[in-house]
């Protein structure tokens, strides 16, 4: 398999999304997977409501820059968003919020354009972007459960693993956040992720 080419995006505008959607369609035409993370002011351009929005152009673009891009588009160039579509309809994209700027930015996962693929953080992307994929060897779902039980069925499910592999916790309880980092800390096993979206907490872990 053609090793993943990852990309961040952290801009919003136009000039610079339109640069990337033609590396990105580049890269599929060439059958090579790609990954993509965005970040603040480039997820905020992903929005369902603003994707086809005038989004501007880098300051050093000046009236000149937005006059060529103007041209380009009037001669039959296609939006940004759309050479993004295409190329996910050609080859393997895959693009996915940052969990981060999607709270600070106050965004549900229903507020993003369906090219976006679903939400994770900065450390699951890191490992997807080293290893190809994150290798979860068993799921945990402790959703309606309270203090303890998640940590309890975490703490179960984590002996059933090998050391150095991944376990996925879910959980609905707003308490597990300070109890999963606090058990982490005291028992060794790292914390590689941690979202959350719409009242539900996702914990990836790594054995010790």
């Amino acid at each position: 398999m053609d090793e993943t080419i990852s990309i961040v995006l952290f801009s919003g505008t136009d000039d610079k999304l339109q640069a990337a959607s033609v590396l990105v369609g580049g890269a599929a035409a060439l059958g090579k997977p790609v990954r993509i993370l965005l970040q603040y002011w480039a997820l905020e351009a992903f929005r369902a409501d603003r994707i086809k929005a005038d989004h501007g152009l880098v300051p050093e673009a000046g009236e000149a820059g937005r006059a060529a891009i103007e041209s380009a588009a009037k001669a039959g160039g296609s939006h940004w968003s759309d050479t993004l579509r295409m190329s996910k309809e050609l080859g393997e994209v895959d693009i996915q919020a940052c969990s981060l700027s999607m709270d600070v930015l106050k965004l549900k996962p229903s507020d993003l354009d369906s090219l976006v693929d679903g939400v994770e953080g900065v450390a699951a992307f890191y490992i997807n972007a080293g290893e190809g994929q994150i290798d979860i060897k068993l799921k945990v779902d402790a959703s309606g459960l309270s203090c303890p039980l998640p940590i309890l069925k975490a703490t179960q499910g984590i002996k059933t693993v090998e050391s150095g592999q991944l376990i996925e916790v879910l959980a609905t309880d707003p308490g597990s956040v300070k109890d999963f980092d606090a058990w982490s800390k005291a028992t060794g096993n790292a914390m590689v992720e941690q979202d959350a979206a719409d009242g539900k907490f996702r914990f990836v872990l790594r054995r010790k």
